[in-house]
């Protein structure tokens, strides 16, 4: 364990005399003067972390995670070690995963969220946003805080329980990796999520005003797509399927060209070919075919991305003139803090279907029975109300009145 003495005068910002000294032996110039702003954005929170450190072992952590920094190469990277004197400069009691790329928002939720399904124990984490200059191969040029307009990367560093597993090490490395491609994925195609989900809404208007039958499930859809858009889910992937009819047999498929963010890669859809709808498994024949214009189900799959939850499937049916169904558009994402915390009664949707099981109760507005009612409806769990047909919330409500 250090001393007081080996440790330096670190602050919670700043770096001390010694540690600067021992930085500038490891570089000078303007790559100095990148290593020392990094090494005070890296270690602006970190005084916990490198408390029992000497101030030579300080460096050697600083140094090591500059260089993987600095370094040219992909624009995303990321890297799981056990650092010892040989390789890093300084024999670590911790294994350390870091990672670098442009910044944006779910990098640091989803590193965390990959670990801990993983079983792996965070120890420290550290996550400075640098305003950095590279050249076109990627090589650093300039580093300075994130200030102004310039370009934003995040870098994290992360101590976990150590391992010299060589293996486990490369799969961790591979499962950041992977993870963070799909925020790159996300949040490059965000924007365009929303604009499909506001078409998507635009669309259900017209059918609304069409007189097609739908009018009153299409305006309430409207609705719920629009709230959605203001803050109430986080938009993960996007896909449109479509129905047509080949060699006399009608069929399933995905719409070439539709697929986002998680859902981008369509060579990975069980619809990448046509498939009989006859042969669709019966959960999808329904949501397809049914009399539901949307429809919301839980994955299997947890998201990759954000937090550790099974995402919402949000299904819009799309129809024709006369009310056949020609396709399908799919949001799949996770609904917010907002959305859960607002009253299930003020909800698009979920609004109209309290109505629907007033009505068919003949209940008085105002009175007990009513408010008992409401104030039920409201209890229930969101993505039960979600899942559920109006009939089955309704049988919930009176059990719970009846108890």
């Amino acid at each position: 364990m250090a001393t007081d003495e080996q440790r330096g005068t670190r602050g919670p910002a700043v770096v001390g005399e010694r540690l600067h000294v021992l930085l500038e032996r490891r570089a000078s110039g303007a790559e100095g003067a990148a290593l020392e702003t990094f090494a005070r954005l890296l270690l602006h929170r970190a005084q916990d972390y490198v408390a029992t450190l000497a101030d030579e072992e300080v460096a050697a952590l600083v140094a090591s995670a500059f260089r993987f920094y600095a370094a040219p190469g992909d624009e995303l990277r990321a890297r799981a070690i056990a650092p010892t004197y040989v390789t890093e400069g300084w024999d670590a009691s911790v294994s350390v995963v870091e990672t670098v790329m442009p910044d944006r928002p779910f990098i640091v939720d989803t590193v965390q969220a990959a670990l801990e399904a993983e079983g792996v124990e965070r120890r420290a984490l550290l996550h400075p946003i640098l305003a950095a200059e590279r050249d076109l191969t990627g090589r650093l040029i300039s580093l300075a805080p994130p200030n102004g307009s310039a370009r934003r990367e995040s870098f994290v560093h992360v101590a976990v329980p150590r391992t010299t597993d060589v293996a486990a090490l490369a799969g961790l490395e591979q499962l950041i990796r992977d993870r963070l491609g799909d925020v790159r994925l996300v949040t490059d195609d965000f924007r365009a999520m929303l604009a499909r989900a506001q078409e998507a809404a635009a669309e259900l208007d017209g059918l609304a005003r069409s007189g097609a039958g739908a009018g009153a499930d299409a305006s309430a859809a409207a609705d719920f797509l629009h709230w959605l858009v203001d803050g109430s889910f986080v938009f993960l992937g996007y896909r449109e399927y479509q129905v047509m009819t080949l060699g006399g047999t009608r069929v399933l498929l995905v719409r070439s060209g539709s697929g986002l963010g998680l859902l981008r890669r369509e060579s990975r859809s069980a619809f990448s070919r046509p498939r009989p709808l006859a042969e669709l498994p019966e959960a999808v024949r329904v949501r397809l075919l049914g009399d539901r214009l949307l429809t919301i189900t839980k994955t299997i799959a947890e998201s990759p991305v954000h937090r550790r939850a099974h995402m919402d499937d949000v299904g819009i049916r799309q129809l024709d003139a006369t009310g056949h169904v020609i396709g399908e558009r799919r949001f799949l994402g996770l609904f917010t803090s907002k959305a859960y915390a607002e009253e299930a009664a003020e909800i698009p949707l979920l609004r109209r279907v309290l109505r629907q099981i007033l009505a068919a109760e003949q209940v008085v507005p105002g009175s007990h029975d009513h408010k008992e009612m409401v104030a039920i409806f409201n209890v229930l769990p969101k993505d039960d109300l979600f899942a559920a047909t109006p009939a089955e919330i309704r049988a919930d409500i009176e059990a719970v009145m009846a108890a």
